[in-house]
């Protein structure tokens, strides 16, 4: 798959979902949400995951990146019955700006057996349904809170102090079944200073699998393993971000102001990437034996 910006000097970075439409839900003829026949702008799509959490990201596009080849035996899976949902990230440039962003996909021609799935380092493994993502800021674990009116729960990252120079967020996910890992990709913002993947064994030893020690924002790429690693159950991978709010950052746009987590380049994201599979699943065997 490919997701080509029409517009780069706007396009913060994007990307593209299956998704379901709410109750009541339909699309105009621009590709607008309307409930019971009215525009709605507020209302979320839900999730279109059809077996595992991480099976309806598509793809991503952030700058250096937008291009993913799978390996023959395996894919992303598009079901029937969804919608495509494009999650675009524009920075404001002070004058109106027009964008046509476009998605290409390629279809397998020999049977997949696993689909890829993506999720971040501290999320849970995908097969684990009600795990919370486990996330530490600065050596303390990051606190959750129920949503109002709803099962979901919300995290609470603290914000990046002023004049930080190396703060630390972590995230951690135990690894509770056998699974292939595939590539990683690092993204953060222009506090962004490094980020580090880590693979903890059964019995303790430790494997650095992927160090981007200089995390540059303006050139963010996809890494992909010269060989699958199989991890097995048991282990646990820790993604390590590092962030420097201080004046030593030549890209920091206020090093004396706080740091909030949200969608502009002056705010800062934590997403390491993965990209892996579930060994049990199998999709060239009948549908009945699948989990």
């Amino acid at each position: 798959m490919e997701l080509r910006p029409g517009n780069r000097a706007v396009v913060h970075h994007a990307g593209i979902y299956f998704v379901d439409l709410p109750p009541g839900g339909t699309l105009d003829t621009e590709g607008r949400l309307l409930i019971d026949g009215k525009a709605d702008t507020e209302r979320s799509l839900r999730s279109g995951e059809l077996t595992f959490a991480g099976s309806s990201k598509l793809l991503s596009f952030v700058p250096g990146r937008g291009l993913d080849r799978h390996r023959p035996d395996i894919g992303k899976r598009i079901p029937a019955g969804k919608y495509i949902n494009w999650q675009m990230h524009y920075n404001p440039t002070g004058r109106v700006e027009k964008d046509r962003t476009r998605l290409g996909i390629w279809f397998n021609k020999v049977p997949v057996k696993r689909e890829v799935l993506i999720r971040q380092a501290g999320d849970p493994l995908a097969t684990d349904k009600d795990a919370l993502s486990l996330y530490r800021a600065e050596g303390k674990e990051v606190e959750y809170s129920a949503e109002e009116g709803s099962t979901a729960r919300r995290r609470h990252t603290p914000n990046i102090p002023p004049y930080a120079a190396n703060w630390r967020l972590t995230g951690i996910t135990p690894v509770t079944e056998d699974i292939t890992f595939y590539a990683m990709s690092p993204h953060m913002h222009l506090r962004g200073k490094s980020l580090k993947w880590v693979v903890t064994c059964p019995d303790g030893r430790e494997q650095t699998i992927l160090n981007v020690p200089k995390f540059d924002f303006n050139w963010q790429i996809n890494y992909e393993l010269a060989e699958p690693l199989r991890i097995p159950a048991g282990s646990k991978i820790t993604g390590i971000g590092v962030y420097d709010n201080s004046l030593a950052n030549r890209w920091n746009p206020a090093p004396h102001l706080e740091v909030y987590w949200s969608e502009q380049s002056w705010d800062e994201m934590y997403q390491p990437f993965t990209e892996y599979a579930i060994d049990s699943q199998d999709l060239t065997k009948p549908r009945s034996t699948q989990q």
